[in-house]
């Protein structure tokens, strides 16, 4: 049978008080075309359950989304943070941690990327453009296309992502307006935008531990985007501690 991925989901809650469990569709279609099955991770399941049901899974995917509490990571107030969701963050922490201490495959996009961070103890500069001496703009949303290449990133040598990709530089789409500031305990950072803002970062000894700050799943008519969930449903089928 294909790999079982898992896929973190965020919630909204709309005017009539109406709360959804929320994920852009791309996601699923990106897991799909790599040949992965895709089911949803609904905000809410606790730790004991997570434990419980992580065994049925061959992958983790944690997606984007809105900011991390600042409290998980000593964070720098902004009024720019928004769609904060503790239990989000309690959740996918947890599904972090618990993939490195199984060697369970986990890759992270944007918020996703940043969640990795945190869960392995780094930090986050909470909005780039009033805390980050030069850089360039990375919040390219909402009025511009999803797909748009804003900035070229290098890849290090010697990474998972330069093999997965094939290549040192590449331009990507830019949608966040947080990024990695410290980096966690046991990761490495592979890939970087032109103003020195870490774009990617990975645990080199994991079976496959990557966050990337920008959104592939929005990018899947260039190869080498369609490869890096290809290579991550790839470790997934070769995971075998699913029962």
């Amino acid at each position: 049978m294909a790999p079982i991925i898992g896929i973190t989901a965020g919630r909204i809650r709309e005017s009539a008080q109406i709360v959804r469990i929320c994920l852009i569709e791309k996601y699923i279609e990106a897991i799909q075309i790599a040949g992965g099955i895709p089911v949803i991770l609904p905000v809410g399941i606790s730790k004991k359950e997570l434990h419980s049901i992580q065994n049925n899974f061959d992958g983790f995917l944690i997606t984007g989304g809105g900011d991390i509490a600042i409290d998980r990571f000593n964070g720098e107030q902004n009024p720019k943070i928004s769609d904060v969701d503790p239990v989000r963050d309690e959740f996918e922490i947890e599904l972090a941690r618990n993939a490195f201490r199984t060697d369970k495959p986990l890759f992270g996009i944007c918020r996703g990327h940043q969640v990795i961070n945190v869960a392995m103890g780094g930090s986050l500069i909470t909005d780039i453009s009033s805390q980050y001496t030069n850089a360039i703009k990375h919040d390219w949303y909402p009025e511009i296309p999803r797909n748009y290449e804003a900035h070229s990133i290098q890849v290090a040598e010697k990474s998972l992502l330069r093999n997965i990709l094939s290549g040192a530089d590449f331009q990507v789409n830019s949608l966040h307006h947080q990024a990695i500031k410290q980096i966690g305990a046991n990761l490495v950072a592979t890939a970087f935008a032109p103003d020195g803002i870490i774009e990617a970062v990975e645990n080199p000894t994991h079976r496959f531990f990557l966050g990337i700050q920008w959104h592939p799943e929005w990018m899947l008519s260039t190869p080498a985007m369609v490869n890096i969930f290809k290579s991550f449903v790839s470790a997934s089928e070769n995971n075998h501690e699913r029962n």
